[in-house]
């Protein structure tokens, strides 16, 4: 009972996280994909209480923990499940590494620096979305890397 707890756990977790930026995606980056200091200063000025960072934080982090634990409880079962959430974990984890790497340096710049270069902007926000592009596919990857880890495990028990 307490591995398909964690296996739904995970799913859920990729599901919020996928949502969040397909969600993102649509409603807020429209808003400064036009990399316009000004457009980028609306932005901000727009998220002075709080920002998306206090939804992805924990997507971002509990993707790969919640993956990790689900494949050291399904471990003694077996099965294709294990190689789903070995690809879980996995794509969690190169979502935690490109965000901590890449995503959350440049943001720092667009979302709190002082000046923006209009230049160095431009270039930023490009290379920013086309990642972007990178993180959401792996996101599906994981997410259907779950479910079929969460599907194999039920026909098991």
């Amino acid at each position: 009972m307490t591995t398909l707890f964690i296996l739904w756990l995970t799913v859920l977790f990729f599901a919020f996280h996928l949502a969040g930026h397909l969600f993102d995606m649509r409603a807020n980056q429209p808003n400064w994909r036009s990399a316009e200091p000004d457009a980028v200063k609306r932005y901000r000025d727009f998220y002075r209480v709080s920002s998306p960072r206090q939804f992805f934080a924990p997507l971002v982090i509990g993707c790969p923990l919640a993956a990790l634990a689900a494949l050291a409880f399904a471990w003694e079962y077996g099965g294709a499940a294990l190689g789903y959430l070995t690809l879980t974990f996995c794509t969690g984890l190169a979502v935690l590494i490109l965000t901590v790497v890449y995503f959350v340096p440049v943001n720092k710049y667009l979302f709190t620096a002082e000046s923006l270069d209009a230049g160095r902007l431009k270039k930023r926000t490009a290379f920013w979305m086309s990642l972007e592009y990178v993180r959401v596919s792996l996101l599906v990857v994981g997410l259907l890397a779950a479910i079929l880890a969460l599907e194999d495990f039920r026909t098991l028990t």
